[in-house]
This record gives structure tokens, sequence and C-alpha cells, in this order.
């Protein structure tokens, strides 16, 4: 592969791994918060009974989770979008062919019984998962990792950018949340008026 196509495919490949990894953190933090939100939300309530009451009588104590459960949902839709085009690829014969040649040689440097090492056990094991799954973009990112030569189309340049741009709008979702919104303030201050606002919008939408 050309020099420069290299350096942007490395890129794109680090990037789509750090986006991965804070998608998983982020995805797994609005779980876990989701509790705390829903009890700082009624401790807010207790203190404010006017707002307890119009709360009580126009909402109807529906659950504060709608937003992780509206998550939940989108992350199912994405999953089975990417399961279609995972289908799609796998199908493929041209990926197909290009994955079990770089699938040999993942192995051929990687592998204990033929280099007397297990230092890099771990990539071997990404490999076989990778090749059972027909993931394409992890075989590469392998292939990257342990400097083997391959070749990229545009289109597969592309496809590594879609990939990217949909977990960044996973994480926009996330981030924009009341739950997170609520985390990520240091004060309490901030976060009653995180409370403020999502009890305010709550009630706008069952007027």
């Amino acid at each position: 592969m050309k020099n420069l196509k290299y350096l942007e495919v490395t890129k794109l490949l680090k990037e789509l791994d750090f986006i991965k990894s804070d998608l998983e953190f982020k995805s797994q933090l609005i779980r876990n918060v989701d509790g705390e939100f829903q009890e700082s939300v009624s401790h807010f309530l207790e203190k404010h009974p006017h707002l307890k009451r119009v709360w009580e009588n126009d909402v109807k104590g529906k659950p504060i989770q709608d937003e992780v459960e509206d998550y939940k949902e989108s992350e199912e839709v994405v999953d089975e979008e990417t399961s279609e085009h995972n289908e799609i690829s796998e199908s493929t014969e041209i990926i197909d062919e290009r994955i079990k040649g770089l699938y040999r040689q993942i192995v051929k440097v990687t592998h204990p019984d033929k280099i007397g090492t297990h230092s890099l056990k771990n990539y071997l094991s990404e490999a076989n998962k990778a090749y059972k799954e027909g993931n394409f973009l992890k075989i590469i990112d392998i292939c990257t990792k342990l400097d083997i030569d391959y070749n990229l189309e545009d289109d597969d340049i592309n496809s590594i950018g879609e990939e990217i741009k949909k977990l960044k709008s996973r994480l926009k979702f996330i981030e924009t949340t009341y739950p997170y919104q609520w985390w990520i303030e240091r004060n309490e201050s901030a976060k009653s008026g995180v409370i403020l606002t999502y009890i305010q919008k709550q009630l706008i939408k069952e007027s």
C-alpha cells in the first residue's frame, strides 16, 4: 500500500479504536448513572412540594429512564443494520478472499507453533474471532498493528469513515441525555439545573 494511504488508514483505525472505547465506556456509564439520576430527581421534588404535586398529577410517575431505553432501542437498530451489512460483506467473494489471505499472513507471524513465542497470542485470538465474523475492518486493523502490508480500495477507506461517523452519532446521543449531563456536572447547583430542565421538559411533553 502506498505510504500516504497507509498513514491515512492507520489514522482512521486509531480513531475508530478510540471511539469504540469511548462508546463502550459511556454506554455502561449511562446505565449505571441512571439510577442515581432518578434518585436525585426524587430528592429534588421532595424539596419542592408544589413542583412535586404538578409532577405527580401530570407525569404520573413515569420512569425517568426513558432516555436510557431510547438509547438501548437505538443501539438495537444500529446493531441490526451492522449485522445486515456484515452479512452482505460476508457474501461478497472478493472481500472473503481478501480476509482469508490477510488472515493467513497474520497466522504466520503470530502462531506460537510457527514462531515459538506467545507474545503475539492476543493478536492471533482477535484475528480468529474477526475471521469467523468476516470482520474485514478488524483484520486490516490487526495487519496494521503487525506491520503486514495490504491493499485497500477507496471504498474500503470510505467504509471505515462511515463506521466512525455511525459511532460518533451514538456517542452524541449519549452525551445529550439528561443522566449523562447530570453526571458530568461537578457542583450541586449545576446538577440541580439539569434536573430542573429535565422536569420542565417532561411537564411540557405531558401538557
